[in-house]
């Protein structure tokens, strides 16, 4: 069994974080999971959708409660200027390619996007679990 210690935990994240990214919405009704490849995933088109960058450089990396690091990036907005219906998650991809690094299914939604000026924040975070 791989045991992360709680001084590596901050020196793994530095590392995988040091990459940008690319965060994307996606519209059908899928439950990601380790098999997920790109195509699995269908991304809104129109209504003012953009995929947010992530740049590596503004990652905060800090020192949870249990003495283990964690990451978490600044809230991004995604904001819409018209219906665009469900919204059921989020990918991120290594940015110039269509690798997922990591998905997830709101636990919320789906939120449905229904009029110009509707939202929808993530804020990104990554932990290594000890």
């Amino acid at each position: 069994m791989l045991i992360v210690t709680k001084e590596g935990s901050k020196e793994i994240l530095s590392f995988i974080l040091d990459n940008d990214f690319v965060l994307r919405l996606y519209v059908n009704d899928f439950f990601p999971d380790s098999d997920t490849i790109f195509k699995d995933f269908e991304e809104p088109s129109g209504s003012g959708y953009f995929p947010a960058n992530i740049v590596a450089k503004k990652w905060d990396i800090f020192k949870n409660n249990s003495g283990f690091y964690e990451a978490e990036y600044p809230v991004q907005k995604f904001s819409f200027a018209g219906p665009m219906g469900s919204v059921y998650g989020y990918f991120l991809t290594k940015f110039g390619t269509e690798k997922i690094l990591w998905a997830k299914r709101f636990s919320e939604g789906p939120f449905i996007i229904k009029n110009a000026g509707d939202f929808i924040d993530i804020e990104p975070k990554f932990s290594l679990r000890d």
